[in-house]
């Protein structure tokens, strides 16, 4: 966001043509009227314009003297930290400006959005669930102001995973923007997009693709389509569309580092991104080139404890393992942890992850006991965050399941197995990838267990997918 808004101002002049009393004291009449009611919209124009400019004059003066270099009378030789700082504007803004709602909303705001962008959700919840109070308060419920602490406030709710309670805010947001608007903005255009991205969050990637389509129709500069082109991209590798995926990431780096530049934190998302189709493909030189761009960039530009560099460093991770580096990929899924866990809580999707990730990469080192351990914490945290139906929950106990077949404890496997199946198929397709390799985990279970019948069940299940590819 910006500090300073430019207004243009709308004036407006009349005239008043006094063509005799012969005229008609009517035409006279409504001569003034219209004067009067002109200049009453210039006035309101006029006063709304400087509201607007004292705002933005306060908000400026504000954020200058909250980040200007300490005292060293009162520092005394410590260093005051960035977070301290934060703080301790977020604490003047909620004790000194009762008086002043309209700056005290504008203030909240953009302190949310400064915490926010820094990973510090919590701390970004409360002042942006206080500015929406106060903006429907001082302007009702359809003002475009509204609009935007709708928007803010619901992203941050999808950033901690809290989907649920980010969706109707989202909805909320998009019809009042369109109501404003019409269905032709960039405001628009972002709900739809952040609507989309929760969707694909919740186990429905057709949902989202749907909204991302609608969002591209709407006129926008280039690198702003580049967002909603990424997450259409990401939504299409979800339903197994790799190839395109990879063809609007590619596009979409292009666009960014032409709009941003290279080191821009929008560039090392893409990247990311990237490397997650690349990996799918199988292509793990490649996935390993673009998480490790993508991590050094985090790392130089949010610093490391960052969860956007916590994300790619699990990633990199995931990469390093299928390629046979187990001990470097358990280190950073235990780094990526440490800082999902200090910066999300231990409920967060994200957490649930990385335990999983844990988990695969300690069983692969041998260790299935521990292994299990780690899956069962995952699935916990996963059955909270994003409740136990979501293909998420149902791939870790797919995962669960295999670790536990090859300990030999089929009848808990078979339990786990079928779950994650139903679990795959109900989000994903029968078709999907994912799915298919849980119903080859399960004809292999029954093979070894002895029960041909139930091996040649899924068995057929896998041909008649294949068979309908071809």
């Amino acid at each position: 966001g910006k500090f300073v808004r430019r207004h243009r101002l709308a004036t407006a002049t009349a005239g008043i043509v006094f063509l005799g009393l012969l005229a008609g004291i009517t035409g006279i009449t409504l001569g003034l009227v219209r004067a009067l009611r002109a200049e009453e919209i210039a006035r309101q124009e006029v006063e709304r314009a400087a509201r607007e400019s004292e705002t933005a004059d306060r908000v400026v003066d504000f954020m200058v003297d909250l980040f200007q270099m300490p005292d060293p009378s009162q520092a005394r030789g410590n260093t005051v930290t960035a977070r301290e700082i934060l703080d301790k504007g977020a604490a003047r803004i909620s004790e000194g400006l009762d008086d002043e709602p309209e700056i005290q909303s504008r203030l909240m705001e953009t302190m949310g959005r400064v915490y926010r962008s820094l990973g510090l959700f919590s701390s970004a919840q409360t002042l942006l669930e206080e500015s929406l109070q106060k903006r429907r308060q001082q302007l009702g419920d359809e003002h475009p102001e509204v609009a935007t602490s709708l928007n803010i406030l619901a992203q941050n709710l999808e950033a901690r995973g809290d989907y649920e309670a980010a969706v109707p805010l989202f909805e909320e947001a998009l019809a009042l923007r369109r109501k404003i608007y019409g269905d032709n903005h960039p405001e628009v255009a972002s709900t739809l997009s952040n609507l989309g991205t929760v969707l694909r969050s919740m186990g429905d990637p057709k949902g989202a693709i749907e909204l991302y389509r609608q969002a591209l129709e709407v006129d926008e500069p280039a690198r702003d389509r580049a967002g909603v082109q990424n997450n259409l991209a990401l939504a299409l590798q979800d339903i197994g569309e790799l190839d395109e995926a990879e063809r609007i990431f590619r596009e979409t780096i292009e666009t960014l580092i032409e709009g941003y530049g290279e080191d821009s934190p929008n560039v090392a998302i893409a990247r990311n991104n990237l490397g997650i189709v690349l990996h799918g493909q199988e292509d793990y030189a490649g996935a390993k080139e673009q998480f490790s761009l993508a991590v050094e960039l985090n790392r130089r530009v949010l610093g490391d404890q960052h969860p956007e560099y916590a994300n790619a460093l699990a990633n990199l991770g995931s990469t390093l393992e299928d390629m046979g580096e187990l001990d470097a990929a358990e280190k950073n899924f235990r780094e990526s942890l440490a800082i999902r866990r200090e910066m999300l809580g231990n409920d967060h999707p994200n957490v649930g992850i990385d335990l999983s990730n844990l988990a695969g990469v300690v069983a692969d080192q041998g260790d299935l006991e521990a292994a299990l351990l780690l899956y069962l914490e995952s699935i916990g945290v996963m059955e909270v965050a994003v409740g136990p139906d979501h293909w998420f929950t149902a791939q870790i106990r797919s995962h669960y399941g295999r670790t536990l077949s090859k300990l030999g404890r089929r009848e808990a496997a078979e339990r786990e197995l079928l779950s994650g199946r139903r679990g795959l198929a109900s989000a994903l397709g029968d078709d999907h990838q994912r799915t298919l390799e849980t119903t080859r985990a399960l004809v292999e279970l029954y093979e070894s267990w002895d029960k041909p019948t139930k091996a040649e069940e899924f068995r057929a299940l896998i041909e008649a997918q294949e068979g309908g590819d071809e």
